[in-house]
C-alpha cells in the first residue's frame, strides 16, 4: 500500500500547483477568458479515486491522454464533460477569429488535439522548469466516451501495470463558471522517488 509522508505529499501537490497554474493560464490565452484552479490533492490511484474523478456516470466526457518521457516517466490527463469541451471549442474558434480578423471555426477533433498539446505542454514545461528537467511529449489521444467508460480506457489501465501510483489532481473552472475539468498527473514510483530526490535536493540548496 502507498503511504507517503506529509513532506512528500506537499511536494507533490507542489507540483501540481506550478504545472495546473501555468497551464490555466495558457487556457485563459486559448480563449480569453479568465480561469480558476484549486488547490491540487494527492492521493494513491485506485478505483475508489477514478470514481470520484468520473461524477455521474451517464454524462459524456472528453479524455486528452499525453505520456512524457524522459528524465522521469509520467501520464497526464486532461478529463472533462463533453459539454465543457465543447463550450472551450467554441471560445477557441472565437479567439482566433478575432486574430485572424476573419470568422474561424475549428474542427471538434483538430481543436481538442490542439487544446490538449497546449494545456499538458504548458503544465509540463512548467514542472519541468521547477525542477530542472527535461521531458519529451507524446501525441495526444483524444477519447470521448461515458464518463466511467472514459476513465476504463485511460486511467484503469494503469493499475494494472503499477499498483503504487500517486495521482496529483487539480481542477480549473471558467471565472464564470461556464465550463470545468481537470488535470490529473500520474506518477509511477520510479517518478515519485526521481521527483522526491530533486525536491530535496532543491531545498538542501536553498
Amino acid at each position: 500500500m502507498l503511504r507517503l509522508t506529509d513532506q512528500q505529499a506537499d511536494d507533490f501537490k507542489e507540483i501540481g500547483n506550478v504545472g495546473a497554474g501555468y497551464a490555466a493560464s495558457r487556457l485563459a490565452d486559448l480563449i480569453g477568458q479568465r480561469c480558476l484552479v484549486s488547490i491540487p490533492t494527492v492521493t494513491a490511484l485506485s478505483g475508489e479515486t477514478l470514481h470520484d474523478l468520473a461524477g455521474e456516470q451517464d454524462d459524456f466526457a472528453v479524455a486528452i491522454d499525453v505520456r512524457a518521457r524522459g528524465d522521469f516517466e509520467s501520464s497526464m490527463y486532461l478529463i472533462m464533460k463533453a459539454f465543457s469541451a465543447e463550450r472551450i471549442v467554441r471560445e477557441m474558434s472565437k479567439t482566433e477569429s478575432k486574430k485572424t480578423g476573419s470568422f474561424v471555426e475549428l474542427k471538434r477533433e483538430f481543436a481538442l488535439k490542439k487544446l490538449g498539446e497546449s494545456l499538458v505542454q504548458s503544465y509540463m514545461d512548467a514542472v519541468n522548469n521547477f525542477l530542472q528537467v527535461k521531458s519529451v511529449l507524446s501525441p495526444p489521444e483524444v477519447i470521448i466516451d461515458l464518463y466511467d467508460k472514459a476513465l476504463d480506457r485511460t486511467l484503469r489501465r494503469l493499475l494494472q501495470l503499477d499498483g503504487e501510483q500517486v495521482l496529483i489532481h487539480t481542477s480549473f473552472a471558467a471565472s464564470d463558471e461556464s465550463f470545468e475539468g481537470n488535470f490529473a498527473l500520474i506518477l509511477n514510483r520510479v517518478a515519485q522517488f526521481a521527483i522526491i530526490t530533486k525536491m530535496g535536493q532543491m531545498t538542501t540548496t536553498y
